[in-house]
């Protein structure tokens, strides 16, 4: 073999080996190994044309093929990725409802509907702590600024406080019932901004966890997002009842204006990077562009079909993301309010995530996955119609571990891709 060929192998493997890795780790190789073969050859087979590296590995298929072999799962259509998909991360077992990268980037937290967070090294994609505590779905979770600590908010009303080395739990607040909503540090770390679901915004110390003032007056329903601006000087929050937005000033508690547009609940609101306006999405399926100086709506983006669970500005201020119900991540000019680039997804999006230094995107779906994404291959593609990022997620059928998924498991399903696509072979039937 020659230098080039392994130089060409090796490439294509380590690119697809990161691509499979949410696989790997959920098979039982010591008791399977010719899983690893499978489920590599399956994405090899369309890379690897010709020279010494394509015999090879066709010779070694051909071999597991023959008669009389322990069978396995040949997948004859290519599968359908898009090319800015870097990796996959697979370990919560239901809904992905949050996530945030550390400041450094090099970490990222997320929180499900599996009660539980995790703790995941964003290079190399393995998961470093299960954050255990919460008893209900975690509404909420963020980095404070220094990356030491990471706050969540659940649905079991209360909120806690985490060690972000060790994944130790370190406080629990606790206040009044229904304290399970959005949450975020200030950008010095020593408060803690919490929307309730008690008509309520409160400013909380960190520290001590004591609830030091509540915002209250022109609040128009329940409390569904909030965020405070870079500087720490203002705060946004968005509610239910009226869909608005409110513009609090953090020292004197004063609603300095209230944004009307959105037509039903509000479901997310940012600020931009520089803190001079503010994007908001929700569930009259639309994005929101707001003047924070002066609260006036300076653009609607309407391309998506179903609620928007998600939205943020990119870290040069320019370009937006959004994460929607309707199975879409768009990608949005916020000069212009174009849409940049939209990619089709499997499954709803829930939340959604930006990397502080790095193009890059992660966003959680309810099918428990987290994908990360390059930017410079979204908007280079625009978005390729029927690409899909994340794997077919493996199910449990009775009398199974989640290590040893049935091969009947990876038939089609309401609200799955078909087998064409990604699917998750079975252990079980190698020999």
């Amino acid at each position: 073999m020659t230098r080039a060929d392994e130089r060409q192998i090796l490439a294509v493997f380590s690119r697809d080996y990161t691509r499979e890795l949410h696989n790997l780790l959920a098979a039982d190789l010591d008791r399977f190994p010719a899983f690893l073969f499978q489920q590599l050859y399956n994405r090899l087979q369309w890379h690897l044309a010709e020279g010494e590296a394509a015999e090879r590995v066709t010779a070694e298929a051909a071999r597991r093929g023959a008669p009389g072999r322990p069978p396995w799962l040949h997948v004859r259509t290519r599968q359908m990725e898009s090319e800015a998909l870097i990796r996959t991360l697979a370990g919560h077992r239901d809904s992905v409802t949050a996530c945030a990268f550390s400041p450094d980037g090099r970490r990222l937290v997320s929180g499900s509907d599996d009660k539980t967070l995790k703790l995941w090294d964003a290079e190399t994609g393995s998961c470093e702590a299960t954050l255990k505590g919460h008893g209900n779905t975690i509404r909420a979770c963020t980095f404070s600024f220094d990356g030491r600590r990471i706050v969540s908010a659940g649905y079991d009303d209360t909120l806690r406080l985490w060690n972000a080395e060790t994944g130790v739990c370190v406080a629990t607040l606790e206040g009044h019932h229904n304290l399970h909503r959005p949450c975020a540090f200030s950008p010095d770390g020593r408060r803690l901004v919490i929307a309730t679901n008690e008509y309520t915004l409160e400013l909380w110390d960190a520290e001590t966890g004591a609830c030091e003032r509540i915002f209250e007056g022109l609040l128009g329903g329940h409390v569904t997002a909030c965020a405070i601006s870079p500087d720490g000087r203002w705060i946004v929050s968005g509610s239910d009842d009226d869909s608005t937005l409110q513009l609090w000033n953090a020292e004197t508690e004063e609603c300095e204006a209230t944004l009307e547009g959105h037509s039903f609940y509000v479901r997310a609101c940012a600020f931009s990077p520089d803190g001079r306006r503010l994007v908001s999405g929700g569930d009259d399926q639309t994005l929101k562009l707001w003047d924070a100086a002066t609260g006036s709506c300076e653009a609607t983006l309407e391309r998506h079909d179903k609620p928007v669970n998600a939205c943020a500005f990119l870290p040069d201020g320019r370009r937006i993301v959004s994460a929607s119900d309707d199975r879409s991540l768009k990608l949005w000019d916020s000069e212009t309010g174009a849409e940049i680039a939209g990619i089709p997804m499997p499954y709803p999006l829930k939340c959604v995530a930006v990397h502080p230094t790095r193009p890059r995107l992660a966003f959680g779906d309810s099918a428990g996955i987290i994908s990360f994404v390059d930017l410079y291959e979204v908007a280079q593609s625009g978005g390729a119609a029927g690409a899909a990022l994340s794997p077919l997620r493996p199910m449990t059928p009775p009398g199974r571990t989640r290590l040893q998924p049935d091969l009947r498991e990876a038939g089609p399903r309401e609200g799955r891709r078909p087998p064409s696509f990604d699917i998750p072979a079975a252990p079980s039937s190698l020999g």
